[in-house]
């Protein structure tokens, strides 16, 4: 495994199996067929679950139960957990089927989002509580107060923005179907006046257009800093 990832997860693996496991699609044909990722994504769900919520806590001892809640759902949902899989380019690792290739499997957000809570169960097989919580923190509090504006649609917070700015609408353009026709694949791109277009795809168009929104609203974060 490449230590530069080591590096930028900021822990080093004992058992290169384990997280070989935890990055491998159902769709290799091993000798067994058990060893992928599923039952370590089970685990790491509830994993990044528990810590997160210690975190929240902790960090906002004034709200109440719902408020908690509320911001417990955004932190451990399918985009935030994407974006920290970009963040350390998870999608590049994955040990995937040839077909699972052709059809852009490393850029799934719910394939990256699953390995993301199986790697963080592989670290706390290998290390212990304290080397996954320690993860989970390096990339989780960055967004603490982030949450309750991420609730909102992404779609209509960068509508809002760009109507804010020029008056002119995002344009989402489908530009690829890939996948078979009960499990397409949908690529868009999205384009805003003044800024680099980008790309996203989803099982859906909606969810296409969802990670692009996504993809765009940090571009201008980025640039807004």
């Amino acid at each position: 495994m490449n230590s530069d990832f080591y590096q930028v997860i900021g822990y080093s693996f004992q058992n290169v199996a384990l997280l070989e496991e935890a990055l491998t699609h159902t769709s290799i044909g091993s000798g067994n067929k058990d060893v992928n990722y599923e039952r370590l994504e089970f685990l790491g769900d509830r994993i990044l679950g528990f810590i997160v919520a210690d975190l929240l806590f902790q960090t906002f001892p004034n709200e109440n139960e719902g408020q908690l809640a509320r911001r417990l759902s955004s932190m451990v949902r399918k985009e935030t957990l994407v974006r920290v899989a970009e963040q350390i380019n998870l999608g590049e690792l994955l040990r995937l089927s040839k077909s699972e290739k052709m059809s852009g499997g490393h850029q799934k957000p719910s394939l990256l989002a699953d390995c993301t809570e199986s790697l963080i169960a592989a670290i706390y097989i290998d290390g212990g509580m304290g080397p996954a919580k320690d993860f989970i923190i390096k990339f989780w509090t960055p967004m603490l107060h982030e949450t309750h504006s991420s609730e909102k649609d992404a779609k209509s917070i960068l509508q809002e923005w760009v109507q804010a700015k020029n008056g002119k609408l995002p344009l989402y353009e489908v530009i690829e179907t890939t996948g078979k026709d009960h499990n397409p694949l949908f690529k868009i791109k999205l384009t805003i006046k003044g800024l680099k277009p980008v790309e996203a795809i989803g099982k859906s168009k909606k969810e296409a257009e969802h990670n692009a929104a996504v993809k765009m609203l940090e571009i201008i974060k980025e640039l807004e800093k």
